[in-house]
């Protein structure tokens, strides 16, 4: 089970995180916002595809994670062998579409 590090700075306030991580991008994420992270892969040894997608109880900032400071929500993890019609990296953009899309967020 994935828990949160005592040190992270997700109790910081968010003026803080803005000089730890860059005012400019930091500036441009609407307060409140969450982050999901889509993974896909090939690998021989699959049968067939496997894919899982998880939406954690509460957000949590994983340190090291993603490129700012924004609690993680939902991970997407896609895993199979190479098909000549199937393309893990187009299921993956479709999914990260998804979830930058402001009606796929309610």
């Amino acid at each position: 089970m994935l828990e949160n590090n005592n040190n992270s700075n997700v109790d910081l306030p968010m003026s803080r995180r803005q000089t730890m991580h860059g005012d400019g991008i930091m500036r441009k994420i609407p307060s409140g916002s969450e982050a999901a992270i889509v993974m896909v892969a090939t690998e021989e040894s699959f049968e067939e595809p496997v894919m899982t997608l998880v939406r954690l109880e509460e957000a949590i900032v994983f340190e090291n994670f993603l490129e700012v400071p924004v609690p993680l929500r939902f991970i997407f993890f896609m895993v199979g062998p190479s098909f000549g019609d199937t393309d893990y990296h187009e299921v993956g953009r479709a999914m990260a579409t998804l979830f930058s899309d402001e009606v796929g967020n309610r």
